[in-house]
């Protein structure tokens, strides 16, 4: 099963340095674990593992298990003064005050990147799981990234299924949120969506119900 971290409440770019110094090391020493690691994270995984990791592919994994999509994307929100602001943003979202969170991202707009604890959640999520339409609202308008997933692995849509919230599910699904899977397509409620998760034959496709089968699906209708 896939690792998913959280970053500390004030992260530190030198920690997470040894972090994957120490997951280069037991790589290469052959480690099994940290092979699983690679496997889960690292889209070039067998190709890497032949070859022997590098440094850069073990920063990559770390990455990837804090919610960033690649190293550099993370060391620029840890080396920018955004990581310091996580704090307020998450009170910002926690009171529904959009206006005071829309002043948090016009001056740091890596806070969209930000994780929150314990679950790894993103700005997104948050909003979505306080049914806080505006202000998921705003955050879909910076750019908010509809495809991350917390440490549960689930997506912001599947937050809003779980919640039972139709509006913000409408609300992500039409600006282009990924159904993960059977269970969240039947979510959403559109049947062409549903029977495609099979085939000719009636039988389940493979990776159907597993969160990493994913697709972008029109509003249900109806």
């Amino acid at each position: 099963m896939p690792i998913f971290r959280s970053l500390p409440a004030k992260p530190r770019l030198d920690h997470l340095r040894r972090q994957a110094k120490q997951l280069h090391a037991e790589l290469r020493r052959g480690d099994a674990s940290a092979r699983h690691r690679v496997v889960d994270r690292h889209p070039r995984a067998a190709e890497v593992i032949k070859a022997g990791p590098k440094l850069s592919d073990a920063e990559l994994v770390l990455a990837r298990e804090y919610g960033f999509a690649s190293w550099s994307a993370l060391h620029d929100y840890l080396s920018s003064p955004a990581a310091h602001y996580k704090d307020e943003l998450r009170q910002a979202i926690d009171r529904n005050d959009v206006d005071a969170a829309r002043r948090l991202l016009d001056a740091h707009p890596l806070l969209l990147r930000a994780r929150f604890e314990p679950h790894n959640d993103t700005p997104l999520h948050r909003a979505v799981a306080g049914d806080r339409v505006n202000m998921v609202e705003l955050l879909l308008e910076r750019g908010a990234d509809l495809s991350a997933k917390n440490s549960w692995a689930a997506t912001p849509l599947v937050h809003s299924l779980i919640r039972g919230n139709a509006q913000l599910a409408e609300l992500l699904v039409a600006r282009g949120a990924p159904v993960v899977s059977l269970v969240a397509a039947a979510g959403v409620g559109d049947l062409a969506l549903i029977r495609s998760f099979w085939d000719d034959q009636g039988n389940l496709k493979p990776g159907a119900a597993e969160p990493r089968c994913s697709r972008s699906v029109s509003p249900a209708r109806g």
